[in-house]
């Protein structure tokens, strides 16, 4: 299976306000819009999203439809927290090779077994960011408090918020959380 050109979507805490619009790499996508589709297609290549993922809101523009693969999807729009950005990635086509040592809990095979070995690895280059996404599920079981991936993310984003904190801060976010 080839992953190389699948996007990646990762959400990091926002720790500066550096802007990456005027690097290359932003200018790949234009106006990229983040969807969350929570499913496993067996599909590596290529497909022409835009012509056949075709979206509709409600007028208040509260709620998404679409249909994949001939299913009725349904979307709400999540917002990250300010201090949060959804950042994509891109995987280069080429490996890298990356050099690592042996290593050996004898100190005279270590000092012998100098030999380095090396490992392939990948090189992410970042694409675009966004402070918001649609998520999809099948139409009738997309709503705000589903224990889906909606919910996963909101917990996620409290307990990081908890680590990040001090004591006294991490004791009024259980309280508000709870």
């Amino acid at each position: 299976m080839n992953h190389q050109n699948k996007f990646r979507i990762i959400l990091e805490k926002n720790s500066s306000n550096t802007s990456n619009e005027d690097s290359e790499s932003c200018k790949e996508i234009p106006d990229c819009k983040a969807h969350l589709l929570p499913c496993h297609i067996h599909w590596d290549g290529p497909a022409n999203v835009s012509k056949y993922f075709n979206v509709r809101s409600t007028s208040d523009g509260s709620t998404f439809y679409a249909t994949f693969r001939g299913r009725g999807l349904e979307g709400l729009s999540i917002v990250l927290p300010s201090n949060y950005e959804g950042v994509i990635y891109d995987v280069d086509n080429d490996d890298s090779q990356v050099p690592t040592q042996i290593s050996s809990n004898n100190i005279e095979d270590e000092i012998t077994n100098l030999n380095e070995t090396t490992e392939p690895t990948k090189k992410w280059h970042q694409i675009d960011t966004f402070s918001s996404f649609i998520l999809w599920d099948h139409q009738g079981y997309c709503d705000e408090t589903s224990a889906g991936p909606r919910r996963t993310l909101k917990e996620w984003i409290d307990l990081s918020n908890i680590l990040h904190s001090s004591t006294e801060d991490a004791d009024d976010i259980l309280e508000n959380t709870s």
